[in-house]
């Protein structure tokens, strides 16, 4: 499992450079947005998300100011309904903790049990940030290297528009 102490280290094995800024814990889009980081990259808001019967799961990465209305999502995703999962679920599937998510813990869900969607608008930029898997800080990685690194671990991205 990736945690916070490993996540860069597997990214440098692999090739995937990327810049870091730490700074305060973040817990929402609001938060990050009164953080002053000097990294190039598109901002992001990450949604992990569950069906009403909790047994489908859903990464949403979006740049961060796009509004999404859950309920025309889960028509999109063809589900009765959505719901944020549970701090258990995001342990169990991310390995991370509320405030967190981001688009590197899909790394942790060996058994491919949630679907990664990823906003036309992010998968389209050169540069991403994102949390190396702990809210204290942000790393700015190259999209297109972050985006085949995933594609070569197995993990199926879809591209939506919201």
């Amino acid at each position: 499992m990736y945690n916070s102490e490993n996540i860069e280290e597997f990214l440098r094995a692999n090739s995937v450079d990327y810049s870091k800024a730490e700074h305060p814990p973040v817990f929402t889009v609001a938060e990050a947005n009164n953080v002053e980081i000097n990294l190039s990259g598109i901002d992001t808001k990450n949604l992990f998300l569950r069906d009403k019967k909790g047994t489908k799961h859903f990464l949403i990465v979006l740049e961060h100011q796009t509004k999404i209305n859950l309920k025309e999502l889960a028509k999109d995703l063809e589900v009765s309904k959505l719901s944020f999962a549970s701090p258990d679920r995001l342990k169990k599937y991310l390995n991370v903790e509320p405030g967190s998510v981001s688009i590197l813990g899909i790394l942790n869900d060996r058994e491919k049990e949630v679907k990664l969607y990823v906003e036309k608008q992010v998968y389209n930029s050169e540069f991403i940030l994102c949390h190396p898997l702990v809210n204290t800080a942000t790393l700015s990685v190259k999209t297109d290297l972050l985006l085949s690194l995933l594609e070569t671990k197995g993990v199926e991205i879809k591209v939506a528009e919201f």
